[in-house]
């Protein structure tokens, strides 16, 4: 049952993780529109708030995806750091700081499944033998 509700869990923070990014580009995109008429800057901003939107609903894809396969669950977040720390750099230097809070997100995300990884493989193990 343990092991049911850390599913739950993933799937519950990655739906809010998609929820939360999508807002967050938006603000990227809505604040990055006057920075162009008024300051010339904001073209950066506008399209990592594009890419962001773009990734978040890539997450909630994956929700789908993890729902019906929980066993690619802790391989998609073990191989994730490099993916996470590469969006907040990006977030902040092109994004602003908003970006960056997301990202820390991400990472409390991917912490929590590696705390759970026994858990998650089991659920791999079991999936595989079609228990």
């Amino acid at each position: 049952m343990i092991k049911a509700n850390v599913v739950k869990d993933v799937l519950r923070m990655m739906n809010f993780d998609g929820i939360f990014w999508i807002v967050l580009a938006s603000l990227q995109i809505i604040l990055g529109i006057p920075l162009i008429l008024f300051f010339g800057y904001g073209i950066p901003m506008i399209g990592c708030g594009i890419w962001n939107i773009y990734a978040a609903t890539r997450t909630l894809r994956n929700v789908k995806v993890f729902r019906q396969h929980p066993s690619l669950i802790f391989p998609h977040w073990r191989d994730s750091i490099n993916t996470i720390l590469i969006m907040i750099g990006v977030n902040f230097f092109l994004g602003g700081f908003i970006g960056v809070l997301a990202g820390l997100y991400d990472l409390m995300v991917r912490s929590y499944v590696m705390k759970h990884e026994a858990d998650l493989k089991e659920i791999s193990l079991t999936e595989r033998s079609g228990e």
